[in-house]
């Protein structure tokens, strides 16, 4: 096995990490230079992702890959420099597998009922007009056009494809823990509304799954236990031992809100990892938030 991704971020270092403990081979990009050196030191083949980079040392380095991984979101004008790039590449001979990280944005809002695997995505073969001003509606319809894209790019490649969905991603250096401690934390508070989230780890655990068996089509990853952001807050101070910041409704705020945090409580779903489970026989380490932000607290939550 040889991995390559394109955009080295939260989810694919750790995915290295994990690869490289068992001499994986693992290459990749990133927009980071320093990130870069880092990971070069750790034994990461990296390339940036300038035009002057796709030299042919990349495409070389490309086509010995036996699986790819892309993290890479929309970019601002809703393009995939990669996938583009890609477009006339007839692939390695080694190749077997691609993956597309995309995001449980792209069912919409659900009015707190579940979605899994199977149910309908926002705006397919359609055009944004109608899904409202919303950005997480903007986000999740971009998220189903790149879906298909890099399906369509397994499928002209002939090797297996694969979407992960991720629900709310939290991990070592990245939850309310740190956001506890450093004063940032909030207790938003809105009626019945529920987030999905998943585990760094169980990420990991998913795509290492789907890679070895090369199982292709749409996978959900969240944990078994959607819950308010308010409640994992409260938890969270719980096992710091300090009071909750105070509570805040959603009805008196939801105007002074950035967009993006907004966006997030305008949309209310559960997300189930059905077909997930059943196809590549994972189970969550941390089934909810009580698991995780304990286990990160006993092991230090601050990621290198």
């Amino acid at each position: 096995m040889r991995l390559f991704c394109f955009g080295l971020g939260y989810v694919c270092v750790a995915l290295s990490e994990h690869l490289r403990a068992r001499g994986i081979a693992v290459s990749g990009t990133t927009r980071d230079a320093a990130k870069g050196e880092t990971l070069r030191g750790r034994g990461v083949k990296v390339f940036g992702v300038t035009s002057d980079d796709f030299d042919d040392a990349f495409r070389e380095e490309l086509s010995r890959a036996t699986h790819i991984v892309c993290s890479v979101p929309p970019d601002a004008g809703g393009g995939d420099r990669f996938l583009e790039m890609l477009n006339d590449w007839r692939g390695g001979g080694a190749l077997e597998w691609i993956g597309y990280l995309s995001a449980t944005s792209v069912y919409g809002d659900a009015g707190g009922g579940e979605v899994d695997e199977f149910s309908a995505v926002l705006g397919a073969g359609d055009t944004t007009e109608g899904l409202g001003e919303g950005r997480h509606l903007q986000r999740g319809f971009l998220r189903v056009r790149h879906e298909s894209g890099w399906m369509d790019l397994a499928g002209r490649l002939g090797v297996a494809g694969a979407c992960f969905r991720l629900s709310g991603i939290y991990g070592p250096g990245r939850n309310v823990l740190e956001r506890v401690r450093a004063g940032r934390a909030r207790r938003i508070v809105k009626s019945g509304h529920v987030m999905s989230r998943i585990h760094l780890s169980d990420i990991v655990t998913a795509l290492d799954l789907a890679m070895g068996a090369r199982a292709g089509g749409i996978f959900n990853l969240s944990d078994d236990e959607p819950a308010s952001a308010a409640e994992v807050t409260e938890y969270a101070c719980d096992l710091l031992g300090v009071s909750p910041p105070v509570e805040e409704l959603w009805e008196d705020i939801r105007d002074d809100l950035s967009p993006m945090l907004r966006s997030f409580y305008e949309v209310d779903r559960r997300v189930v990892s059905r077909r997930t489970c059943e196809v590549l026989g994972w189970r969550p380490l941390y089934p909810s938030y009580r698991e995780g932000l304990t286990a990160l607290l006993k092991t230090g939550d601050t990621s290198d």
